[in-house]
């Protein structure tokens, strides 16, 4: 299943990609790209990373307080198939960690595993199971506390963001991110660059408050 997964989901990587997703993205600081895809083979081995690049004016931020992310099937949904597994099981299916700025210590950044336990998640997603309950797509957010903070900077730098699929159940291949975002403890988006959005799962994006230019086309994903 992994060889599988794998050759299915590899595609050329276009000039100026910064995200890993073969498509060109343009200028840094010029857009934030979405959705973001994290998908691989699904062997613990070899997980996948994605990241995205935020750009924060300046004045802003100070109010950085948190991050916000909107995901789709960050969680597992079905019993492990370990028939299809060569490979020991995963059982947290997603990451993330927020970088900033690779020169001020954040490659050095700790990974923080997307579960009830160590982020935020909203009532009607808990209400309903958290990550592995009735609702496939969540927000969830992630307090950002000094010493991220510190690793922040503003354009025409831009702030790394990376999300890591750790292994497969047996079915999965990954997850998408739909959206993410710097914001205050208000929740109110901090981000200071327009979001493009070429090949996104349009209804999905649309479902939750997203703008999608049309023509859009969605790559399936489990």
């Amino acid at each position: 299943m992994h060889q599988k997964l794998e050759r299915r989901w590899r595609w050329p990587v276009a000039n100026g990609d910064i995200d890993g997703d073969g498509l060109d993205d343009g200028p840094p600081g010029t857009h934030r790209k979405l959705p973001i895809e994290v998908l691989g083979s699904g062997a613990p081995d070899a997980p996948v990373i994605a990241r995205a690049q935020l750009g924060l004016d300046p004045a802003k931020m100070p109010l950085a307080a948190r991050l916000s992310v909107l995901c789709h099937r960050c969680g597992y949904y079905d019993p492990p198939e370990f028939q299809a597994l060569a490979k020991p099981l995963t059982k947290v299916k997603a990451s993330v960690r927020i970088v900033g700025n690779e020169g001020s210590g954040g490659a050095q950044a700790p990974w923080i595993d997307v579960t009830e336990a160590n982020v935020h998640l909203r009532e009607v997603e808990r209400a309903h199971g958290g990550f592995h309950g009735g609702m496939v797509t969540a927000r969830f957010w992630i307090a950002i506390d000094p010493a991220t903070r510190a690793r922040l900077v503003g354009l025409p730098s831009t702030n790394r963001i990376e999300f890591r699929f750790n292994g497969t159940e047996g079915s999965s291949n990954g997850y998408r991110v739909l959206d993410v975002q710097l914001q205050d403890e208000n929740g109110v988006d901090l981000n200071a660059v327009p979001i493009r959005q070429p090949g996104v799962g349009g209804r999905l994006a649309r479902a939750h408050g997203l703008a999608v230019p049309p023509g859009v086309h969605h790559r399936r994903g489990r």
